[in-house]
């Protein structure tokens, strides 16, 4: 079934043809505002296609790639990843739902609304 018409896919009023966002867009404008969280990908921009249900977001590349793309080359070297990068890894995640869950990585912020990452996996 496909839900490009349920609301909860959107910021703003689904019926309407401009004015709404697709929430993982906005949610994306939401965290770059907070400017507290390096470990966020930026939003660069996206794109509506309508007429075909879908959208494309834009990010920024990350110069490093992802964690699967770390993980290949880990396992193609026959090596592991070391116990820092491990906790460096553990750490952004951390930060990273700190910041969606509060708007701020100590304090939450008043009226702050709760973003959920549905597709949290090493490729993205």
């Amino acid at each position: 079934m496909n839900e490009w018409w349920r609301s909860f896919k959107w910021h703003g009023d689904v019926n309407e043809e401009t004015g709404k966002v697709p929430m993982e867009v906005f949610a994306m404008q939401e965290l770059a505002r907070q400017r507290v969280c390096t470990k966020t990908v930026r939003l660069r921009g996206y794109r509506l296609f309508s007429s075909r249900m879908m959208y494309r977001i834009y990010m920024e590349a990350c110069r490093f790639g992802d964690l699967h793309m770390a993980m290949v080359l880990t396992r193609a070297r026959e090596t592991v990843f070391e116990e820092a990068a491990l906790w460096y890894i553990f750490l952004s995640l951390v930060e990273a739902g700190l910041l969606m869950e509060q708007g701020d990585l100590t304090v939450p912020q008043p009226g702050w609304q709760l973003f959920a990452h549905c597709d949290i996996k090493p490729v993205s």
